[in-house]
């Protein structure tokens, strides 16, 4: 297998570069990283990295054997597009992919309300055991999602994902039988299996050749197939009953599974040259980590308490679940803007500008303001989320080109929703419900405050 430091056109050109030679499993990848102010031969450097890129990947693939070999593994991640089909469609099309892979890693915890105030009486323990296990089922995502680089450092991704949903469909299988520890049992361990799943998927996209139009996707990808998931299975539970909402995570999972061995992930790397790749920035990285997870802290505050809110401003439970289930639809539309709008205004100015507006809403919807406050509040929060998510991991991948720490970057998410609810309690236990709204903007502001020093760093990598 030929290096491009081999090549007689790179030979003479990249002594005065680094390369990097990343280990991709089956196979290694050189890449030039040019250093910002260099403006000799980089568009001929770009043009022909692509064209050496292209052309070994196809020369690897006639010369693979079938993907059952073992040694073939991961033969897969670079299979060349079909003659005559457009590039960027291809690529859209893996995208889309992977990201229904990675929406399928929050299955676990999607489905949780269908089961969570049922299953204590289904296996004769208290009410408290069913929000007990879940509470489990995403500590341990979590935490699984926050190790998975130091205990799979050497796995590639796209290997680690499919190994991780096998495992996650065999421990989600054990949740059809009725005994408390072994129910137990599945959840934590596929919650942590599902935990790896989402480190590796946002591994990938994060080294990816579009992150945040990437990232767009994914979450455009989750709320449709989140929703789906969710109704097929409140339907499921009503007619055929609770066992036939557990065998959907096996299935899903399995699904995930087949999608993974034979995506060709590479072609979402192929092109993409570390222009200005600063490396691990420390300090920058754990702010910008910070600013998500005290983001969803106070976002979950007030998503937690929806439904109290939708009674203190004189809605029925139906009215106020009716105005939730809409929002999430419209939620979408966040999704939308943040794909189309991509980088133009760089990656702060996007975060900054839909947390203040969030933070205004936020304190509206616990103030005087109302049913109507509620039925627009509840929707933008919504549509605000989907839109400032892919901008954060578009931060974090920035700040680190390796994809280690956007990898983890669910973790900090899932923490700030764990820990929402509970602020909303203290909160509401030591005030009252209108205090929820200055508590929750509070902890907006702050996230603000955190990504403008997570941004700060002198340089045009981060448009400000």
């Amino acid at each position: 297998m030929a290096l491009l430091s081999a090549s007689p056109h790179w030979s003479g050109r990249l002594k005065p570069r680094k390369v990097a030679i990343l280990n991709r499993g089956s196979r290694f990848e050189a890449r030039p990283l040019v250093r910002v102010g260099t403006t000799q031969h980089v568009a001929d450097d770009i043009a022909a990295y692509r064209s050496n890129v292209e052309e070994r990947d196809r020369r690897e693939t006639t010369q693979m054997s079938a993907p059952t070999n073992p040694a073939a593994w991961d033969a897969a991640v670079t299979a060349p597009v079909a003659p005559g089909a457009s590039r960027l469609v291809f690529r859209a099309r893996v995208l889309v992919a992977l990201a229904l892979v990675n929406s399928i890693g929050y299955a676990g915890s999607t489905i949780v309300p269908l089961w969570v105030g049922d299953i204590g009486a289904r296996l004769d323990m208290p009410s408290w055991f069913g929000g007990a296990v879940a509470t489990a089922q995403l500590l341990a995502a979590a935490v699984l999602n926050l190790l998975t680089p130091f205990l799979f450092r050497k796995v590639p991704p796209s290997r680690l994902a499919r190994t991780a949903l096998l495992a996650a469909a065999g421990f989600y299988f054990l949740t059809l039988v009725s005994q408390p520890l072994v129910f137990i049992t599945a959840c934590v361990g596929g919650g942590a299996c599902l935990g790896i799943v989402l480190n590796a998927t946002n591994r990938i996209i994060a080294g990816s050749v579009d992150v945040q139009k990437g990232y767009s996707i994914f979450l455009l990808t989750e709320g449709l197939f989140g929703s789906s998931m969710f109704y097929s299975g409140a339907l499921l539970s009503e007619h055929l009953g609770l066992t036939w909402v557990f065998l959907t995570l096996p299935a899903v999972t399995l699904l995930g599974a087949v999608i993974m061995t034979r995506l060709p992930v590479a072609q979402l790397d192929v092109g993409r040259v570390m222009t200005a790749a600063p490396g691990p920035l420390g300090l920058r990285l754990i702010l910008g980590l910070l600013a998500l997870f005290i983001f969803f802290c106070g976002q979950s505050c007030i998503i937690a308490s929806t439904l109290t809110l939708g009674r203190q401003v004189g809605l029925s439970a139906p009215a106020a679940s009716a105005t939730l289930a809409i929002g999430v639809i419209v939620g979408l539309l966040g999704a939308i803007a943040s794909r189309l709008l991509g980088e133009r205004f760089g990656i702060r100015w996007p975060i900054l500008a839909a947390t203040a507006i969030l933070a205004a809403v936020v304190f509206a919807m616990t103030g005087p303001g109302g049913p109507m406050s509620f039925y627009l509040g509840v929707p933008w929060i919504q549509v605000t989320t989907l839109f400032i998510v892919p901008y954060f991991f578009t931060l974090l991948a920035r700040l680190d080109v390796t994809g280690r720490t956007a990898s983890v970057g669910p973790a900090f998410l899932l923490g700030g929703v764990a820990v929402g609810p509970s602020l909303a309690a203290w909160v509401t236990g030591i005030w009252s419900l209108s205090a929820l709204g200055p508590a929750a903007t509070i902890a907006l502001i702050a996230s603000a405050v955190l990504t403008i020093a997570a941004t700060s760093r002198p340089g045009a990598w981060v448009a400000s």
